[in-house]
């Protein structure tokens, strides 16, 4: 499993996760979580500059060998001064970390792109990867809506967007084989969304009631197929050949530990989500 699996630290300092009921990941517990990592043979973390306490600890743990992926803040200015401040965070955030570079980059804000004087950006990424600042770029999206428009502006190396077994919507229409035609890395992120899918159904937050429908078909599959939501969750992204990479969160070593421990196995029937699925549910960003 692990050569699949690319460790989150969002939770690192902060409280991330609609399911989080342990509160911040210390640095005492973000080190047992990376010493185990490494036992597990994970190679990979993911961060992004803008998360100051995740950085904050992670600066404090030898990370020197781990893969490092990132993400690009928002442009704030787009001209020359503006992206030679950018470039000075980028380094200033990988000597922090003590690490040679930057494995991925990723943009925060793929829209940015879409802009008329978009080549500033372009040759700035550009500028990236030939200084070596980064192996790859690519970009982190909310919805698989907005890559007709992005695929072609420039040769990604990587896309992480939202996949899970409620949300499947990047494996629809054409957006999976233009992917693969480009030769370009898929990185599955939320995997529990939020960690709302490994929610017992009592337990789950009452802004979701109105999408009980939703979790009904949920908890019945699972509990007919002797599933339980996390082994669900890891199988079904197993499954998919498209996706190269699975970003976990976890708030503990025991945590991990549970994740390399699930058994993977294919999913022979998967649930019958009602027919229109209401994209709140799936976007975060969304919630209330």
């Amino acid at each position: 499993m692990s050569e699949k699996i690319i460790l989150g630290t969002a939770q690192f300092g902060t409280s991330y996760g609609i399911s989080n009921s342990t509160g911040t990941v210390s640095l005492d517990q973000a080190k047992k979580i990376l010493n185990y990592a490494n036992i597990a043979n994970i190679k990979y973390i993911d961060t992004a500059i803008d998360y100051n306490q995740s950085q904050i600890i992670l600066s404090k743990i030898d990370i020197s060998k781990i893969n490092v992926i990132s993400k690009i803040p928002p442009f704030q200015d787009i001209d020359i001064k503006g992206l030679e401040k950018m470039k000075q965070k980028i380094l200033f955030s990988i000597g922090n970390l003590g690490i040679k570079n930057y494995d991925t980059l990723l943009l925060h804000r793929p829209e940015q792109l879409l802009i008329e004087n978009n080549h500033q950006i372009l040759s700035f990424l550009d500028i990236l990867k030939d200084e070596k600042i980064t192996n790859k770029i690519g970009i982190s999206i909310y919805s698989p809506d907005i890559l007709p428009k992005l695929l072609d502006i420039y040769p990604f190396d990587t896309i992480q967007a939202p996949i899970n077994i409620l949300d499947q919507r990047i494996l629809k229409d054409s957006y999976i084989e233009k992917i693969k035609r480009k030769n370009i890395s898929l990185h599955a992120r939320s995997a529990f969304l939020q960690g709302l899918l490994l929610m017992p159904q009592n337990l789950i937050p009452n802004q979701f009631k109105k999408f009980k429908n939703v979790f009904d078909v949920w908890h019945n599959w699972l509990k007919s197929n002797s599933l339980s939501p996390l082994e669900a969750c890891l199988q079904f992204l197993y499954q998919i050949a498209y996706v190269d990479n699975i970003i976990i969160g976890v708030q503990s070593e025991s945590q991990l530990l549970e994740i390399m421990k699930v058994q993977i196995k294919k999913i022979e029937n998967l649930p019958k989500w009602p027919k229109e699925i209401d994209e709140k549910i799936l976007n975060p960003s969304e919630w209330d």
